[in-house]
């Protein structure tokens, strides 16, 4: 069994689980902060400092963005590490090809939403060029499942071509018997 798109599954895959892990611990960390920003909200002490440095939001508010961000961070990093963990696992296996394929196409969408997302925000550069390593990285692990693909449906041409000639030979053994 060829697996012409291994290779390109498992160099992904393994960068998709190192940054899912730092994504999911991020996103509970940032959670974690903001559950913590919440309870200190209404301390006169941080009104007073909020309002010094000309903010209009609210620490309420902000402990809210913060949770909502955190969250959405830990569930693309869950995300990453299971779409990862499949990679590595059927990387070789031509059969999952199609799992792969959708898997990768899923990390890719949410790669472009999230790139247009903090280009609309004015995210940094940074921000945008991690974005756009996603897309790439994700565009890569679909090629990886693509070729692993074609070579599974090769795998189905060759096997039917060869039961077509068994079937054939059977029935000129039967007509010769006749």
């Amino acid at each position: 069994m060829k697996a012409s798109g291994k290779t390109f599954i498992k160099v992904t895959a393994i960068i998709l689980i190192i940054l899912g892990a730092f994504s999911a611990l991020t996103g509970a960390l940032s959670m974690a902060g903001s559950s913590m920003m919440g309870s200190v909200a209404n301390d006169p002490a941080v009104q007073d400092a909020l309002a010094q440095a000309g903010s209009s939001v609210s620490t309420d508010e902000l402990a809210r963005m913060a949770m909502i961000s955190g969250g959405m961070l830990l569930g693309m990093g869950i995300l990453y590490l299971v779409v990862g963990i499949l990679g590595v696992i059927f990387a070789k296996n031509t059969g999952k090809a199609k799992l792969l394929m959708v898997l990768g196409g899923i990390v890719a969408v949410l790669a472009i939403v999230s790139t247009v997302i903090n280009i609309i925000n004015g995210a940094s550069m940074s921000g945008v060029f991690m974005d756009l390593a996603f897309i790439v990285l994700a565009g890569l692990y679909f090629l990886g499942a693509k070729l692993n693909n074609d070579d599974a449906k090769a795998e189905m041409a060759a096997a039917q071509a060869i039961e077509t000639v068994e079937v054939e030979i059977i029935e000129d053994d039967q007509d010769e018997e006749k």
